[in-house]
Formats: structure tokens, sequence, C-alpha cells
């Protein structure tokens, strides 16, 4: 059954090289018992080792029934757990489980479970009845039992005995070989042993080793077995019992007896024929009854007619099912150190996944929870600076928008409709109207009523239907002028409220078709947008807080740290405070229409220089009206400035009623986005002659040229409005790029977090990984220090078949 051949073990260390086996062979039959003897160092253990498949030769092969013991033929573990039972000196049974559980063991790690034939092996050595008992409550003889129990419960080929009697006193040594050597009528036992005596006494084979080599290999050859024959006393080799002492005195004492040796140990190596039956009758590899066969067998091969079918067979098995090894496991786990690892491994797993959420950040999910996603658009404005010119009431910069710009956006995905929002702001008092720009939110709502309009949006009919639903015309035609804006009511509605009038029977027929000069705007048509039902709570409110003319701040604040002021911000950002025109060719027709107001072109932030180059003003923004529409003459690059302003740039100190200081100059005027505070990119260059100075409030009034020159880059786009609040975190990422932020509050402030998260995105995909990494070595480092505190466990169930998987677990 098992061939041995030039087997070889070397030991090695970076100073010590041992070599523990020197080439041993040595074939073994099915059944017998087989003693292993020697002195101390001479091999013993590793040979028992190496039998078991718990340790590699360094040279030479084991075989059973033919198959190397091998990851390549039959597998080691499997090995183990189907064909080979482990008896060891120390017992090494479980303390944490009870007899039962250590003895069932090595039948789960084959997938079996039969509580019948745990039984039936504990009554065949003797311990019926101590199935719920734990190791600790027995005896050194008896837990040495269990130990056989536990090898035999599986009905192995093989059973392996490391000095199984070298913990117990003489009379239960006696009675474990006795047990041993019953057991190996219908198989095979090996016993590793220092007790010659015993090996003698027992043994159907002796090999001592010596060395690392084999010394004396010996093999009982038997004779009668009768202990008294006729007149012929058959003495038996080795030691002798009391009871056998008896026999032979008894026959003696009778008289005329002979003496003959009953069996005895012949060189192995001279037999000339071993006959071992090798005829294998389990039908799952290993697992069954052995066969019976003669100890005298020649050698042990396979069949030849084993089929690759049936040596795929023998390497199938199943191991703990997940609930036992779940239960296992728990019963060998350190609960303190559990408890602290899973708590700290929890932790850090929580931050990992918290960085994870943040590094996948994707602020489409929020933006479509904000209550802004309702009106179903959202605006980006281009730039964002804070006024550095004194005096400003300005807080954002309008910054010019570009096709090129709207390319960009659809080259990310968005597919909806995109509207331009133009820079002419409607005021609603005068003060508040300034070159570039919008005042802030603070005091554009100071009143709840706006003091200036967000601008002009060129839409189409469709798109106010979004918005307002079925709106109503309130006063006008909507398509009354090319050059001409539809207000809503809350914007017609605040000029009422500034002049008074808002309680008029027919305030908006006070607007509509009529220009307002100084404030560049035709009125088409006046809508409704149901404002007034939507926050006339919020109103009131605002309306009892100024009824006496005086706000404090705990008063702004009570109101201004609303819910629904914010709401109403939303709204009011997004669709009542701003003017439509439904002519895509608005810009143009402005440009084109015959009105006062294009008697007007305004001048954003230009720097002045005189003919030597020298400069003599930065900041100069304004309006500049027509001259004819004064009633004066100029022509080509010929304008009148502002005695006030000649005389700053000039340093003269004429009069009105004396102008006589004056003298013709000419000037280069280079004007800049309201948004290059660097002043680096340069708008539009003119050459200015002035032709004269006049006592006026402007400071200057040009040619229809040059207002035709400026009026060119005075209406433009400075914001966006997108109809569609699908892919908003695409769309942003955009915007981020090219320098647009979100008009309203709500997308802005979640626009500033997606802007923070995505410059911390890589820091947050750096922390996951190594927070990753410190989980990982949490459960390493409890997994080690777990093996460490079960090694013994962990070496018994390998020694008893358990795969990786199982010690794993």
């Amino acid at each position: 059954m098992i061939v041995v051949e030039g087997l070889k073990k070397v030991y090695k260390s970076e100073k010590f090289e041992v070599t523990a086996l020197d080439g041993v062979s040595f074939a073994l039959p099915s059944n017998g018992l087989v003693f292993v003897v020697g002195k101390s160092g001479s091999g013993k253990s590793t040979l028992l080792n190496l039998l078991g498949g718990l340790d590699e030769a360094t040279e030479g092969a084991i075989r059973f029934e033919g198959d190397e013991i091998s990851e390549e033929e039959r597998d080691p573990d499997i090995f183990r757990a189907r064909c080979l039972g482990f008896i060891f000196q120390d017992f090494h049974l479980m303390e944490k489980l009870t007899v039962a559980d250590n003895v069932s063991l090595a039948l789960e790690l084959n997938g079996k479970k039969d509580y019948d034939r745990v039984k039936k092996a504990l009554r065949q050595v003797g311990l019926d009845g101590v199935e719920g008992r734990y190791p600790a409550e027995l005896s050194g003889g008896q837990q040495q039992r269990v130990a056989i129990a536990r090898a035999i419960v599986k009905e192995p080929k093989l059973i392996l005995a490391d000095e199984p009697t070298g913990n117990l006193d003489s009379v239960t040594s006696e009675q474990i070989i006795e047990t041993l050597k019953d057991l190996s009528k219908d198989r095979l036992v090996v016993v590793v042993s220092h007790n010659l005596l015993s090996a003698t006494r027992y043994a159907d084979r002796i090999i001592e080793l010596g060395d690392g080599r084999i010394v004396r290999d010996v093999t009982r050859v038997r004779g009668h077995e009768a202990l008294v024959e006729g007149d012929t006393i058959n003495l038996p080799s080795g030691e002798l019992s009391d009871a056998q002492l008896d026999e032979i005195n008894r026959a003696v004492s009778e008289g005329g007896k002979k003496l003959r040796r009953a069996s005895e140990f012949v060189d192995t190596a001279k037999l000339e024929t071993i006959d071992a039956e090798n005829d294998m009758t389990a039908d799952d590899g290993c697992a069954g009854e052995a066969t019976n066969g003669n100890l005298s067998g020649a050698e042990a091969t396979k069949s030849a007619s084993d089929t690759d079918a049936e040596k795929d067979k023998k390497r199938v098995k199943r191991g703990l099912s997940a609930k036992r090894m779940i239960e296992l496991g728990a019963k060998f786990t350190k609960r303190t150190s559990f408890v602290s690892t899973t708590v700290a491994t929890a932790f850090v797993v929580a931050l990992f996944a918290i960085c994870v959420i943040l590094y996948g950040f994707n602020g489409n999910g929020i933006y479509m929870q904000l209550d802004i996603a309702r009106y179903g658009v959202f605006s980006l404005q281009k730039g964002y600076c804070p006024s550095e010119i004194e005096g400003n009431l300005l807080t954002d910069r309008q910054v010019r928008v570009t096709d090129e710009d709207i390319q960009e956006f659809e080259k990310a995905g968005y597919d909806g409709n995109v509207y331009k929002l133009y820079n002419m702001s409607i005021p609603v008092m005068v003060y508040s109207l300034d070159a570039g720009g919008l005042p802030s939110v603070d005091e554009v709502y100071r009143y709840f009523y706006t003091e200036t309009a967000m601008g002009v949006l060129v839409a189409d009919e469709s798109y106010l239907k979004k918005l307002f639903g079925d709106f109503e015309v309130l006063a006008g035609d909507l398509y009354d002028k090319p050059y001409g804006v539809i207000l809503t009511d809350y914007i017609a509605d605040s000029i009422a409220f500034t002049q008074g009038t808002l309680e008029d029977e027919r305030p908006y027929d006070n607007f509509v078709g009529k220009e307002r000069v100084h404030e560049r705007y035709y009125v088409n048509a006046v809508i409704s947008t149901g404002y007034k039902k939507e926050f006339e709570p919020l109103a009131e409110k605002f309306k009892d807080a100024w009824k006496d003319g005086e706000v404090t701040e705990r008063e702004r604040d009570a109101l201004t740290s609303s819910s629904e002021y914010a709401d109403f911000l939303n709204a009011a950002q997004n669709k009542f405070n701003i003017a439509y025109s439904l002519n895509p060719d608005y810009v143009k027709s402005v440009a084109e229409n015959p009105l006062e107001s294009r008697m007007f072109a305004r001048i954003m932030r230009a720097e002045i220089f005189d003919e030597s180059g020298h400069k003599l003003a930065d900041n100069f923004g304004g309006y500049v009206p027509l001259a004819e529409r004064a009633g004066i003459e100029a022509h080509g690059d010929e304008a009148y400035m502002s005695l006030w302003l000649y005389n700053s740039l000039f340093g003269t100190q004429m009069t009105a009623e004396d102008m006589s200081a004056f003298e013709p100059k000419t000037l280069k005027l280079r004007d800049y986005d309201i948004s290059d505070l660097a002043l680096e990119n340069v708008t539009y260059e003119l050459t200015i002659r002035i032709k004269g100075v006049l006592d006026i409030d402007e400071a200057m009034i040009a040619s229809r040229e040059l207002i035709d020159k400026i009026h060119e880059y005075d209406v433009y786009a400075y914001a966006l409005v997108f109809d569609s609040n699908g892919k908003m975190s695409d769309v942003l990422d955009v915007a981020d790029r090219l320098g647009y932020r979100a008009n309203a509050m709500e997308f802005s402030e979640v626009y500033n977090v997606l802007r923070v998260m995505r410059m911390y995105c890589d820091l947050f995909l750096t922390i996951g990984v190594v927070l990753l990494a410190v989980a990982l070595l949490l459960m390493v480092a409890y997994g080690m220090k777990n093996v460490r505190g079960n090694a013994y466990e962990i070496g018994i169930i390998r020694a008893l078949g358990a795969g990786q998987r199982d010690v794993a677990t």
C-alpha cells in the first residue's frame, strides 16, 4: 500500500544543515502493526511527518496505492482527510470542543456529519457515554482513546501514531497498544516509539532508524499460535504476560514438555515473498473498510486497471460547511481582540466609504433636489469679481460670453436650449444704474421690490410658458417693436413702487409703448408671473418692516435669513427679475432702433492718453450722448468734453463764464471689459479730437461715428440660461473651466461645494487608498494574531486534513 523510495530530508538554516533522513526506502502492506523505533534524533518523527504529508521531502518519493503524495497526483490535504488517521503523544485534542465534536471534526472535514459513527468509534475504544464531556474532564488514557476514536471514525486505511503512550502509565500504555494492535487487523498502523520492548512484543514489523538511515528492518514470521500444544510449549518472542507465565508454569509442572519458539523476527530483505492484498473496495477514494492482507506482501503498487476518472475522484474533497466554519471560528476567536478589531475596522471602512462617496461626488443628484429645479432652468454668469471701483455698488462684474462657450457646453453633453442674457439692465432707481454690471443682491432686493432688473433674456414664447404657464399679457403687445422688451409684473411693480404709483388703477399702461431714454429700453408689454400670490406673505413682512422708513439689522436679518426669502431670491434671479425679448435679432435691432435711446453709448472702463502716450486717467466710464441730439455739430472722431473732466485731465481751472484757456486736444481712449481688472485685453481703441468744452453733466458727447463704434461693444450677453436641468454636473464642470458661476443662490452654493470637491478629489482618492490599506492591515494583523493564538488548533486540523480554506476560516 505504501512505497517509500530514496527518501531524503535536509533541514537548512543560515549556519547549519542537518540531514534528518538519508536515502530511506521500504514498502508497507495494507494492514498490520509497524513500529518505527530509534534513538532521539534518528529521524522517526521526520519520517512520520513525511508519511502524513505534513512536510515535503528534499529528495525521493512516497507513494500511496501507486500515487505519489503531492499536489500533482494525490493532494496531501485530501490524503490526510480521507485516508489517514493521526494519533499524537500529547493527544492534541481541542479543549474548547466536546469529545463528540473532537471526533466528529475528522468526519466533517470530509463533508460528512454522522453522530452514529462518532458513537461507534468511541464505543470501539471503550468510551461509551463521554460524548458531551470536554477533554479537561478526562484522564490521560481516556484522552488518548478519544484521539484514537478521532483517527478511526473516518475508517482510514492508514493510522500514524507518534509516541502514543509517551505520557501514559504502563498499564494504560499496554491497553492503548493492544487497542492499536486490534485496529491493525484490518488496516495499517504505523507507530513511532522509543520503546523497543513494546515493539518486540506487539509489532508485526520493526523498522529501526539511526542517523537518518534504516539500521534494521525485521518482520515477524508467525509459526504455531497455541501456547501449549501437546507435549510442546510454543514460547513467544518478547515479554510474557502473567497469564502466559501461569500457563507455561502449569505445563512445565506436568513434565515431559519441550520448548519451541512460536514466532521470530526475520530480516525483511531476506524474505522471499511478501503477499499483500490490495483489493480496494471503498467508493470514495479511501474512506471505508480496508481489506485484509498478509504482512509478507512483496510490493504495494496500485492496480493498473484504475482509470483516470477514479484518480480524479480521489482528489474530490468537500470541506467544512460554511455554517460549521463560522461556528468553529467563533469558538476559537479571541473575543476582546475580535471586538476591538471589528470596531476599528468598521470605523476605517466607514471613513473609506465616505472618501469613496466624496471622490465620486456627482452634483447632478443634488441639483435635481434643489427648489430651483422646479423652474426647469438655471443660469450661468461669466465671471465673478468683487468691484474695486470706489463708490461703485457693483459686486458682480459682467463678462462677455461667446458662441464658442456655448459649443463647449454642447460638447459636454448638454442637449437643451441655451438662451443669452444681455447686459441691458433695467434700473428702477436712477442711482442704481452703473456702467457694466448689477448691484449686489442685498441692494437689489432691499425693499422686496427690485432696484435693478437682471437684464434682457432673448428667448421665445415657449420658454415664457415653461416659466409662467399660461401667463396673461397685462398690457401692450409682446411683438410691438423688435427692439422692445417684455417686463414682468414684478419689475413693473418695482418701478411703480419707487414712483408711488403702485396703487394706480391701471399702472401697467404707464409702461407700454414708451421709451425710457436714459434707461435705454422700450417696453412692448407687461406679463403676469404669479409672484404676488406666491410670495404675498413675504411682501407683507417687508412692508411692515419698512412702514416707518427705517429697518434695524436684526429685523433685516430675520427677513433675509428665512427659507421663504431664499425661495423668493431663487425665483427672482431665475424668472421674476428678468426682462424678455422674443426677437432672436434683439441686439441688432437695439443698435439700429430710431428712438432716442439709440443716441447713447456706454464706455465700460477706459484709460485716456494724451498725444505723447502719457496716461491721463483710468477707470473712466459712463454714458456718451449723441452730439446732434444736443444740437451740436460733430463728425468723424470729434467730441465735446465736459468742463469738469477737461480741468481734471489737463490741470486747468476754467469756469463756465470763462473758457478762453481751452485748447483743442487729441486723446486716445482705450476701453477694457469691466471684468478686466488687470487691464490686459483691450476691447477697442479710439482716437478722439476734443473740439470744445461744454458745461454738461455727461463726461463727453460724441459724433455719430464715435457712438456707433462704442455701441458695437456696449450691448453684449453676460450670462447663459439653460432650459434643462439634466447633466448639470457636466455642464458646471465646463462652467468652472470657462470661468462661469451660477446666478441662483442655491446653485451657487452647490457649485462652490462641487468646485471644492473637485479640487480635493485626488486627495479623497489618496486618503481612501490609505484607509483601505489600513483596513486590510488591521484585518491581516488580527488574522496573524489569531493564527498565532490558535497555532495549536491549526496544527491539529491540518493534521486531520484541513485545507487552506478551512484553516483560513
